[in-house]
């Protein structure tokens, strides 16, 4: 697997009352569940989408914790010129 270099973007952050501006890197997981039948679990039972987590850090954080306060959680919102 290789790693990706996203393009940073300036995200408003919200920290201890305080509103700041920083560039950041957003993070997109996508869950699963599979459900297998037998010794090998070749026969599926359940294979489906579960979910996703999107998570938002200061560009340069290595730490990916949202408990920890490292990266913030968000939704996903498609705009118009992000389709193209």
């Amino acid at each position: 697997m290789k790693r990706i270099f996203p393009r940073p973007q300036s995200t408003l952050f919200l920290r201890e009352g305080r509103a700041f501006w920083s560039p950041s890197i957003s993070e997109l997981g996508i869950y699963g569940v599979y459900v297998g039948a037998g010794g090998d679990s070749t026969n599926p039972v359940l294979n489906e989408y579960a979910g996703y987590l999107l998570r938002t850090k200061v560009e340069g954080v290595d730490e990916g914790g949202v408990a920890s306060g490292f990266s913030v959680l968000n939704s996903v919102f498609l705009t118009e010129s992000s389709v193209k």
